[in-house]
C-alpha cells in the first residue's frame, strides 16, 4: 500500500495533543465540550501552518519572479551572453530574497534592483551603451509595476 500524503493543516488536526489535556477544570468539562475546544484549538493550528506555507509558497515565486525579470533584461541587453545571463539570474536571485525580507515596495524595490543591475552590466560586459540606459529606464520602471503588485498583493 502507498503511504499517504498529508498537509501541514491535517497533521495538525490529527497530532497535536491538547495543551489542557490532564488539568482539572478541563477535565471537569463535559466530553463534547472538550472535543469541541479541542477541535478549535487543532484548527487554530491547522490555519497557522497552513499561513505559514502560503507564505513561504509566496516567497519562493516572488524571488524567482524577480530572477527572471533580471534574466530576461540581460537576454535584452546588447552584448551579452550565457555568463552574464546565468549571473544575472543569480543576482536576481539575491536581489529578490532581499526584496522579500525587507517586504520592499515600489520604491524599495526599485532601489535595491536598479543598482545592482547596473553595476551588473557595468562590470560584466566592461562598459555601457547608450541601449543601457534605455534598458535600465524600462528596467526600474518593471521593478516599480513589481513593488506596487507586491505592496497592494494585488492578483491575489
Amino acid at each position: 500500500m502507498w503511504p499517504t500524503i498529508r498537509s501541514e493543516r491535517e497533521r495538525a488536526l490529527e497530532e497535536a495533543p491538547d495543551p489542557h489535556r490532564g488539568e482539572g477544570w478541563f477535565e471537569e468539562l463535559p466530553e463534547d465540550v472538550r472535543q469541541g475546544m479541542t477541535h478549535e484549538w487543532r484548527s487554530g493550528l491547522a490555519r497557522d501552518a497552513e499561513l505559514r506555507a502560503r507564505d513561504r509558497n509566496r516567497a519562493i515565486l516572488e524571488v524567482a519572479q524577480v530572477a527572471a525579470v533580471f534574466g530576461l533584461f540581460d537576454l535584452l541587453c546588447p552584448a551579452g551572453g550565457p555568463g552574464t545571463f546565468l549571473s544575472a539570474i543569480a543576482l536576481g536571485g539575491l536581489v529578490g530574497a532581499a526584496v522579500v525580507l525587507v517586504d520592499a515596495s515600489r520604491l524599495g524595490c526599485v532601489l535595491l534592483g536598479l543598482p545592482a543591475f547596473f553595476l551588473h552590466q557595468w562590470l560584466t560586459l566592461g562598459g555601457l551603451t547608450g541601449i543601457h540606459l534605455l534598458l535600465f529606464f524600462l528596467f526600474g520602471c518593471v521593478l516599480a509595476v513589481y513593488g506596487w503588485r507586491r505592496e497592494e498583493r494585488a492578483f491575489e
